[in-house]
């Protein structure tokens, strides 16, 4: 096993801390980030006092106690956890696409993608969890406590489960979703009404169309349309800020990628159902993205795998 790309990814976010730094960015640029490192030990209390169902999401606030509140240390896990995540990426594709050159940029962009990059820098969960995800990838069986971590870390981390489940399990699936929806549409309606009524432009440069003018439908048309801009990166044009730009870049070669690598246009149902759900239940199209960065980062190889099982 080559662990160049694991010290190589390490070194380079390493640079783009300091980098960051000298721009003026800081370790609180993301509000995310203040409430782990003053709130993380007074919530974790209370989870206890709460009882084990209310760990459920609250993960990261036990990571960020555990570290003392650290931003030190907290920016260390970030750190490890991406290089560790470039090395299964970089293990994945030497197993399949081997040394063909036409791969090589694609690969050079996705796994220093500048967005990833960027929160390998911060003090957040994505990297933990794309890591946690990319040790599923490789073995949902053997791994599934990676899989049970995620939950922790995330509660909606279940909808990634959907990326590995078989075509037909999916269809039971989402009969057994309409039958639940059956007998309970007046806490389902609730809970999309508040999609509606909430704000989720959180950015000024977030332009992104919400269609929250089309009442309950514009939960479903918004979750259609935000999966095929985010997989595909056409949110960066249809935005056109410097910032989406910059998040377009890793996410466009791994669509790339996969159109290569699958000789297919068309990323799997699995992928635009999770992409959907996620759309349905963000706050945000900022925080969307974070929320699916783990699935545009992962579905090429989660195929190239789930392809040598068959």
């Amino acid at each position: 096993m080559n662990l160049n790309i694991f010290f190589i990814s390490l070194c380079a976010s390493i640079i783009a801390l300091c980098a960051e730094r000298m721009l003026g960015i800081d370790w609180d640029y993301h509000v995310d980030a203040q409430t782990y490192i003053y709130s993380s030990e007074q919530i974790w209390n209370d989870v206890l006092e709460m009882g084990l169902g209310a760990s459920l999401n609250a993960g990261y606030y036990f990571i960020s106690n555990l570290f003392g509140q650290s931003v030190m240390l907290l920016t260390t896990l970030s750190f490890f956890s991406y290089a560790a995540t470039n090395q299964l990426i970089y293990n994945i594709h030497s197993r399949f696409i081997n040394k063909r050159n036409d791969f090589s940029l694609l690969l050079l962009l996705i796994l220093f993608n500048p967005y990833r990059l960027h929160l390998s820098t911060t003090i957040l969960k994505d990297n933990l969890i794309i890591l946690l995800l990319s040790i599923v990838t490789f073995n949902f069986r053997k791994y599934y406590v990676a899989f049970v971590a995620l939950v922790f870390l995330r509660i909606a981390s279940i909808f990634y489960f959907i990326l590995f489940t078989k075509r037909s399990y999916l269809l039971m699936l989402s009969m057994l979703g309409v039958i639940i929806y059956f007998f309970a549409p007046e806490y389902f309606d609730s809970r999309l009404q508040d999609s509606v009524d909430v704000n989720l432009h959180s950015r000024d440069f977030d332009t992104i169309p919400t269609f929250q003018e089309y009442g309950l439908a514009g939960n479903y048309i918004r979750g259609i349309v935000w999966a095929i801009l985010s997989v595909t990166g056409l949110f960066a044009i249809m935005s056109f800020a410097p910032e989406f730009l910059f998040v377009s870049i890793g996410i466009i070669a791994t669509y790339v990628y996969w159109v290569k690598a699958s000789r297919k246009l068309i990323p799997s149902s699995q992928v635009f159902i999770s992409l959907f759900i996620f759309a349905i239940l963000a706050p945000g199209f900022t925080s969307y993205i974070r929320y699916v960065l783990p699935i545009l980062t992962l579905y090429p190889f989660i195929y190239l795998m789930r392809n040598e099982k068959k």
